[in-house]
């Protein structure tokens, strides 16, 4: 029996043993050929036209403090763009490469209160001020590839960032506590995803790539919180050893036969969370409803509501809103089947544009 096996087995033995009204381990997912509709699932859909100097491509960041909404992009240029709640861009910021943060440095960018901290190979933070500019410097206690700062406290993710021994690490002005111990025989990848950590019911939520448990880190404690039983289209973790080239990684994890967690996680309510993962070769979206006991896998979200569009996944949730990123190009491609009432909507360089959608989830029950 491997590590993971036996791990996995004590786990569950821990669990079964608890109280069946605490926490359920694992669960066998039903599969849905439906998509999810945005009137079954939210309240109301608020969609934000944000009309920059040039395109933006790829996937950027998105962000919201009290005030502002920010856009982090990385693909073809490194650009901080800072938004009002209207989508309105209200300053830019570009990273050069040479510059005082250069752009091939930066890891990751967090928001504290109303101040927004650009993070340098992991563990040094420029923080700056709602007029983007810097107001202040601290090196964290942890080298990380992604940093939670909540009101539960610091937690980090390593991602193999450092020659380290843990995955995670909590923190204050030192370490406090560590869990997940690095495999170091497992190919190692960066697992880049928008969403690992998330606010949820008192506590915050974890998901990591191939490994199909949620964690809840609650009340100082880092525990297993869900196990999602794919069956015979679990991926197999000893694909994960032995590989040195990364086309043969990208072929093995792409392969229809296998299905696993992507690492993205989102609390929706009390009692609901909602996790990204990789499904015949497609992304889709599980939503567990703990109040009752059913997990379902989705081909994804669809606006039935306003633009008509496939929402795709999630970039985070907060406070019981899923915010989503589409391009306008995406936009342009279902211009046949877009409402003529969100078409008039639209300004006439719209293809150029970005847009967030703003998903309010109702509450279950």
């Amino acid at each position: 029996m491997t590590f993971g096996r036996l791990f996995f087995c004590l786990l569950f033995a821990l669990f079964s043993c608890q109280n069946p009204g605490d926490q359920t381990f694992s669960y066998q997912p039903v599969r849905s050929d439906k998509s999810l509709r945005v009137t079954d699932l939210g309240e109301s859909l608020e969609v934000l036209e944000v009309q920059t100097r040039y395109p933006i491509s790829g996937t950027p960041t998105i962000l919201r403090s009290e005030r502002h909404l920010y856009l982090f992009e990385t693909d073809m240029v490194t650009t901080l763009y800072q938004l009002d709640l209207r989508g309105k861009v209200l300053r830019s910021l570009e990273f050069e490469e040479d510059g005082r943060l250069p752009a091939g440095y930066i890891t990751q960018v967090m928001l504290r209160g109303d101040q927004i901290g650009i993070i340098l190979s992991g563990d040094r933070v420029t923080w700056l001020s709602e007029t983007l500019e810097e107001v202040g410097e601290e090196f964290l206690p942890v080298k990380a590839k992604f940093h939670f700062q909540g009101e539960v406290g610091n937690i980090a993710f390593t991602n193999r960032i450092a020659d380290g021994d843990w995955e995670i690490l909590t923190y204050d002005s030192v370490v406090r506590s560590r869990a997940l111990p690095v495999d170091r025989e497992a190919y190692g990848f960066y697992n880049l995803t928008y969403s690992q950590f998330s606010q949820w019911r008192e506590g915050v939520l974890f998901s990591r790539a191939f490994n199909d448990t949620i964690y809840l880190w609650e009340g100082g404690e880092f525990r297993p919180l869900l196990h999602i039983d794919l069956g015979g289209r679990a991926f197999p973790r000893e694909k994960l050893y032995g590989v040195t080239y990364p086309p043969d990684f990208a072929k093995v994890i792409n392969s229809p036969e296998y299905s696993y967690l992507y690492g993205e996680v989102f609390g929706l309510d009390s009692q609901r969370i909602m996790i990204q993962l990789q499904d015949e070769s497609r992304r889709k979206l599980a939503m567990m409803d703990f109040s009752s006991r059913e997990l379902t896998i989705y081909p994804g979200i669809v606006d039935n509501s306003v633009s008509g569009v496939d929402l795709g996944i999630p970039q985070f949730s907060k406070d019981g809103i899923l915010y989503f990123g589409l391009s306008g190009e995406q936009i342009q491609e279902n211009i046949d089947r877009l409402p003529e009432s969100f078409k008039h909507r639209l300004s006439d360089t719209y293809d150029e544009s970005y847009f967030i959608f703003l998903l309010k989830v109702k509450e279950s029950g």
